[in-house]
């Protein structure tokens, strides 16, 4: 019973998650819709966190309504506890004193900046991570399987809109020199 119930609430979410992209096609567009809908759905700020494709480097791409928009296109030390969600595949917690976007930010924001870094997979790469923030969710609530059916349904669309947005980059950008193609 348990199984079939999943199954439409995943039906469910993923609709939300169209409906709220609103035909967004961009990367921005999309992971913007996301962390909007992990706003609404665990009643706290988030944010979303894509590694680069070329450089490597980690970043944050967009922050919900009630997230710091300063932290926006921040990048990522590989000690962050978001970054080691990306690199190791699995959820970490930061919690009280810690910041989920790791060291360097000012000391009196760092208790609204703990949260839990969720891994967005597609197939088995790891893309990036959805960081919602505040303290962990409870692991028997069932916003935890909300949240974890978002993380599911984000992960291929991402990488979907990444893949499109990387080739249009290398059409106008040459990757090897730099140089604008003309």
């Amino acid at each position: 019973a348990e199984a079939q119930a999943a199954g439409p609430r995943a039906q469910i979410l993923a609709r939300r998650l169209a409906r709220v992209a609103g035909g967004a096609q961009t990367l921005e567009g999309i992971a913007r819709a996301g962390v909007e809908l992990a706003e609404q759905l665990a009643d706290r700020g988030a944010a979303l966190v894509l590694a680069g494709p070329l450089d490597g480097e980690t970043r944050v791409l967009v922050v919900s309504r009630t997230a710091d928009r300063r932290l926006t296109g921040l990048p990522l030390k590989p000690e962050a506890p978001a970054a080691r969600a990306i690199a190791a595949g699995v959820p970490v917690v930061a919690r009280g004193g810690d910041d989920v976007f790791g060291p360097g930010g000012p000391e009196r924001r760092r208790s609204e900046r703990a949260g839990t870094a969720y891994p967005l997979v597609d197939g088995h790469v790891v893309i990036g991570a959805l960081v919602v923030l505040g303290p962990p969710l409870d692991p028997d609530a069932p916003l935890i399987e909300h949240v974890g059916t978002l993380v599911a349904e984000l992960g291929p669309r991402l990488a979907a809109a990444r893949a499109v947005h990387d080739a249009e980059l290398r059409a106008v950008v040459d990757p090897l020199t730099g140089l604008r193609n003309r």
